[in-house]
């Protein structure tokens, strides 16, 4: 998303911060769209590996053989004590480096984490692999919420941050979760898919 234009970019490479005497069209509107597009994209990745884990999550106990605390302590407390924790340092981290370069390498790290829960053999490497996955997806929020207000300018940032293609992307994710751990027990339960 680098432009030619030197007015657009400040000295580390992004965006400077828009003030309210500019103006917000041509290339600086086409940036700020492009990379709100890219943030729902990745806002939707965020929220469907967020789910995969509920939809799965019966079928990780019984292969497993993990009790029902052990089950809840995977898909709550290993996801969202990371995630809590580490969002804090990220944050100031996206306040002062390339938000951009942040998303990417969170974006592959919580990919390969959730990408390992598919050969773990214990609880043990599950939790620590769900950690790892809640470090990954705590850079993106304020990684995002940063970005944006490079983008737009002040009048245009709330709008932006609240934008319904952006939270969309939050609920698309979250539905997908939801319609497939629904099609899960209809499977399990009529013991075929009907489709």
């Amino acid at each position: 998303m680098l432009s030619a234009d030197p007015g657009i970019r400040g000295s580390r490479g992004r965006p400077k911060r828009m003030r309210q005497s500019e103006e917000f069209k041509g290339l600086r509107r086409r940036s700020a769209q492009t990379a709100l597009a890219i943030l729902v994209a990745v806002n939707v990745m965020s929220q469907l590996d967020r789910q995969i884990m509920n939809v799965l999550l019966p079928k990780v106990q019984a292969d497993l053989l993990l009790s029902d605390a052990q089950s809840g302590w995977l898909a709550g407390f290993a996801f969202a004590i990371c995630y809590s924790i580490a969002g804090l340092p990220l944050a100031r981290f996206a306040d002062r480096g390339s938000r951009s370069a942040l998303i990417s390498v969170a974006l592959a790290v919580w990919s390969a984490m959730t990408a390992l829960c598919g050969g773990i053999k214990n609880y043990g490497q599950f939790f620590l692999v769900r950690m790892g996955v809640g470090v990954g997806e705590a850079t993106l929020s304020p990684s995002a919420y940063s970005m944006i207000s490079d983008e737009f300018p002040p009048e245009q940032r709330p709008r932006a941050m609240r934008d319904p293609i952006l939270l969309a992307g939050r609920d698309l994710g979250q539905r997908e979760g939801s319609v497939r751990q629904l099609e899960d027990r209809v499977v399990t339960e009529t013991g075929s898919a009907t489709r």
